[in-house]
């Protein structure tokens, strides 16, 4: 869902603005969820985290801030193209044809990203009992 909604302001002049909370977002969700074991579960949930959720997420935060890098960008040079005097030399074909290529970059990393979710659940949230 953090993908396709930056892919979609990424192809929208005002995602520039937008754009960011979005990120923020995943972010606080992420902090909380942690903050939340902590306090709760105490070195329990530390270890739940560290071991469990923390890989699978930090790689997937990592191209999700890849991606929306690109995807800034790209807004902004549309937002250039639409509102300002002299817009960007660059084609928008070129720019669009690199956010979809960055977004096949980002799918793949979120792919390993779940595998690696997926294998840490299969083999270690059974020796945490909540």
């Amino acid at each position: 869902m953090f993908l396709f909604s930056v892919f979609l302001l990424g192809l929208t002049p005002w995602g520039v603005f937008v754009m960011p909370f979005v990120v923020l977002f995943k972010g606080f969700g992420t902090g909380l969820t942690a903050g939340y074991l902590f306090a709760v579960q105490q070195l329990g949930g530390v270890g739940f985290y560290l071991l469990v959720l923390l890989p699978g997420t930090f790689l997937f935060c990592i191209a999700l801030v890849m991606f929306s890098s690109n995807s800034f960008m790209f807004s902004k040079d549309m937002f250039a193209y639409t509102f300002a005097k002299y817009p960007p030399k660059q084609s928008m074909r070129v720019g669009a044809t690199s956010l979809c290529s960055h977004l096949m970059a980002s799918l793949i990393m979120t792919f390993c990203a779940s595998l690696i979710d997926t294998a840490l659940w299969t083999l270690f949230a059974g020796a945490f009992n909540f």
